[in-house]
């Protein structure tokens, strides 16, 4: 029989927070933060020998370009999911005490799926005109 949603659900919400305190703990004890920052050093230099990890300086231009690009989306979609939770904090205040919030016309979900809507649309008929500029049907 499947594990009931609620519970395996709880469970994860139950280790978040556990593994969210026993970071705290160590940002808050120097001792605990040193032996930290030096594994996440040693892991990264094993990482570098076994050439997992590369370098901006050993990349080529255009896997550099490839790495800014998807850096920016991933900026991008951070910014918009703090930018719906900020909005979704707004709101609740707005329903348990304070009315005089107004929402806004168009959440910052959807605003945000129009947008890469938008870029995707922008990207695709940029690639239209280019093949047409070579002859590439």
């Amino acid at each position: 029989m499947a594990p009931n949603k609620k519970a395996v659900e709880e469970k994860r919400q139950r280790k978040r927070e556990y593994d969210r305190k026993r970071r705290e703990k160590m940002k808050n004890d120097p001792e605990l933060r040193r032996e930290q920052q030096l594994k996440e050093r040693l892991k990264y230099q094993k990482k570098l020998q076994k050439k997992q990890v590369k370098l901006v300086s050993d990349m080529t231009a255009r896997e550099r370009r490839e790495c800014r690009k998807k850096r920016r989306a991933a900026s991008k979609k951070w910014y918009w999911k703090e930018k719906a939770k900020a909005l979704q904090k707004e709101t609740e205040a707005g329903q348990t005490g304070n009315s005089s919030v107004t929402p806004p016309q168009q959440s910052s979900a959807s605003k945000m799926q129009h947008i890469l809507k938008l870029a995707e649309r922008r990207k695709r008929k940029r690639m239209e005109n280019i093949r047409n500029e070579m002859g590439i049907i």
